[in-house]
């Protein structure tokens, strides 16, 4: 499953409203609200062309985080 595929209706939504699509922490956000610095996006210097490959990249779970109790 690609990026596209686990988070196709979420992506769908945001571009359906004029919202332009960033990544963080390799999750959809709305680029507006987010910044620059902070984007997974932003390290290659071509948001769109980076976001175009993140969307075919292939969806890898999260690792989980241990926690004491």
């Amino acid at each position: 499953m690609t990026n596209f595929e686990k988070y196709e209706k979420e992506i769908q939504e945001m571009t359906k409203e004029g919202i332009r699509v960033s990544v963080v922490n390799n999750k959809p956000k709305n680029c507006h609200e987010t910044e620059c610095h902070k984007c997974d996006l932003y390290k290659s210097g071509n948001c769109q062309t980076s976001l175009i490959e993140w969307l075919y990249k292939e969806y890898t779970e999260p690792k989980p985080t241990l926690t004491r109790t």
